[in-house]
């Protein structure tokens, strides 16, 4: 880029340098011509420098102009497929003002949910977001959850540094959470759906009404609550690459995965299945077995009571 100009500047450097030599070797000491022939070769070398110093700044200003050209034409393909904001993390909040607005219904794809809703003690920003979720479904949003099949669950564990077992009890102890929520739920209008593939996870998707997205990558060593985030808003166009990938990555797998209708389901009948196949399959030991199997007691526990309380009441 600008070859020509520093070619030329230095030519005149160059030349300058060699009229200053000329002028101190071939001239008399005495001589007039000397120093004509100083200030012509310093004039040469002066304006070499300058033009160096501006190709410098021009070239400079050039790349520059041309660097945000096409960031701007990236930043205008990347939007007009949809891409809106990128975050460093899974922005928990931007998710939940986004399921303020839903009206229809909730895509969620995942692994435990661990940094979504949170396990044992999930954080004051978690229970909200599941609260929001809750009430959503009880005013009839459809809800439908992707989730990791506990017994290829662990193939992450020594990947992600955890001790063996602890990722299928996670994913099993948010089944049973989320189960029991819907149990005492006063209202079911709504329909929730969970369903389990059986593969390793690759994107966290958060799809609401099908039209925003919230789209986060595992990477192979990590979660991917670790790793950045991108807000979309997904295009209507059919042939759109976005469009094309929520489809591929959530419509299609959903026929294929084993439904577990949590609509449908009255007891923790379908959990302990699973909790059955994990030991079964060595995922999880018996301890870990009976603290969730002691979990699941203490949900029906509660729920009996609360069964009598709504009996009682009646009665009163």
């Amino acid at each position: 880029m600008l070859f020509g100009f520093w070619s030329t500047y230095i030519a005149l450097i160059v030349i300058g340098i060699m009229f200053s030599v000329c002028g101190f070797t071939l001239t008399p000491s005495n001589s007039r011509w000397i120093t004509l022939t100083i200030g012509f070769s310093t004039a040469l070398i002066a304006s070499g420098v300058i033009g160096l110093i501006h190709t410098y700044y021009l070239q400079k200003e050039i790349l520059s102009t041309r660097r945000n050209k096409s960031l701007e034409i990236l930043g205008l393909h990347m939007y007009e497929h949809g891409f809106r904001e990128n975050y460093p993390v899974r922005p928990l909040n931007e998710i939940k003002n986004a399921i303020e607005k839903a009206e229809r219904q909730i895509k969620i794809t995942g692994s435990s949910l661990k940094g979504l809703i949170g396990v044992e003690e999930p954080s004051e920003e978690q229970m909200q977001l599941l609260d929001l979720i809750l009430e959503k479904v009880k005013k009839g949003l459809v809800l439908k959850i992707f989730l990791t099949h506990p017994v290829i669950a662990g193939q992450r564990e020594k990947m992600e540094g955890r001790e063996k077992g602890w990722i299928p009890v996670e994913i099993l102890k948010n089944l049973i959470r989320l189960v029991d929520e819907l149990q005492r739920a006063k209202n079911r209008a709504g329909s929730w759906y969970i369903r389990l593939y059986r593969c390793g996870p690759t994107v966290f998707t958060f799809e609401i009404d099908n039209k925003i997205l919230f789209l986060q990558p595992y990477s192979l060593a990590g979660p991917s609550m670790e790793n950045f985030c991108i807000r979309c808003e997904i295009p209507t166009e059919e042939n759109n690459n976005l469009k094309r990938f929520v489809s591929s990555h959530f419509n299609s797998a959903w026929k294929m995965a084993s439904p577990l209708p949590i609509t449908k389901i009255h007891s923790m009948d379908d959990v302990v299945s699973l909790i059955k196949e994990s030991v079964e399959t060595c995922c999880i030991n018996n301890e870990q077995a009976q603290t969730l199997y002691n979990l699941i007691g203490e949900c029906n526990k509660r729920n009996k009571k609360l069964s009598f309380s709504k009996i009682a009441m009646l009665l009163w």
